[in-house]
């Protein structure tokens, strides 16, 4: 495994445990039903931005056309995979549904900042060596 990747990947679990771990102590103020809601959404946003690392690690840098169809192609995939579900557990699932997309939205939108700041890094050091 790339080392770069391997660095990221690393600070991005180390990351996500923290917050779920902060997330679950806080939760501990809420009823039952309104926790498990807060920790589904952020486990669906967490495993949908951590799903990228992956994608990434496998593209090569070599043809920048094939590495921009292979990421939207990806990222096409994943957000489908991830409506699926997001839509699943708000019907099969007896959760708030409020406290499970609020959840969901604003930990989706932390990810993705982070998510594009370690992907610029890793891309950069991959074209750099």
């Amino acid at each position: 495994m790339d080392p770069v990747f391997k660095t990221y990947f690393r600070k991005i679990l180390i990351i996500g445990g923290g917050v779920f771990l902060l997330l679950l102590a806080l939760g501990l103020m809420l009823p039952e039903k309104s926790l498990a809601a807060v920790v589904l959404g952020y486990l669906l946003s967490y495993l949908f931005v951590l799903s990228n690392f992956f994608v990434v690690r496998k593209m090569q840098m070599d043809d920048q056309g094939r590495f921009l169809k292979l990421f939207f192609g990806a990222l096409a995939v994943r957000f489908l995979v991830t409506l699926l579900l997001f839509a699943w557990v708000l019907v099969a699932l007896k959760i708030d549904q409020i406290f499970f997309t609020v959840s969901f939205i604003i930990s989706y939108i932390f990810y993705s900042i982070i998510e594009i700041i370690f992907i610029n890094k890793i891309l950069e050091n991959r074209k750099n060596s």
